[in-house]
């Protein structure tokens, strides 16, 4: 996904290090970074660090490390794009535990039947894992809502002279 602009990214700042003080150097920088956020900002770029994080994971000999490296990589991606990692996260967890009232929530069938409300959040939902975890690389890529909000606020004259 972004592999192929790297070669591209290190070729057009490759030799920057001497004139970086110069305003084309300082230009070609920006275009360079510019255009690869921007690509680190997509949609597919942040489901495909979710994708790593969970291949990593699922790697018997990963290290400790490299599965910690893939959380923050993955951190970077999602916050660049503009969503709240711990919100997601947070979400995720639910997703990922199997709550069938949050998983029934989304309209996913969780195979519990006639159960009071009250009740089915303390069942597993019988969701499969690999539908969990597309569940959350949606909710993963998903932008935040950036709705307009107006802000009402009213004073007094005699409250703004003290």
């Amino acid at each position: 996904m972004i592999a192929p602009q790297l070669p591209d990214f290190k070729k057009q700042i490759g030799g920057l290090g001497k004139t970086l003080d110069s305003v084309p150097a300082t230009r070609t920088v920006n275009l360079a970074l510019s255009s690869l956020l921007e690509r680190l900002g997509t949609a597919e770029a942040v489901a495909a660090g979710w994708r790593d994080a969970v291949a990593t994971f699922r790697h018997l000999s990963a290290s400790p490390d490299c599965c910690e490296m893939r959380i923050l990589q993955l951190v970077e991606l999602a916050e660049n794009r503009g969503v709240d990692y711990e919100t997601w996260a947070l979400k995720a967890e639910r997703f990922l535990g199997d709550d069938a009232r949050i998983l029934a929530s989304l309209g996913e069938k969780t195979g519990v039947t006639d159960a009071p409300t009250g009740q089915l959040a303390a069942q597993l939902g019988g969701v499969s894992e690999e539908r969990r975890i597309q569940l959350c690389e949606d909710a993963l890529s998903e932008l935040p809502d950036k709705s307009v909000v107006a802000v009402w606020s009213s004073s007094s004259a005699r409250s703004m002279s003290r």
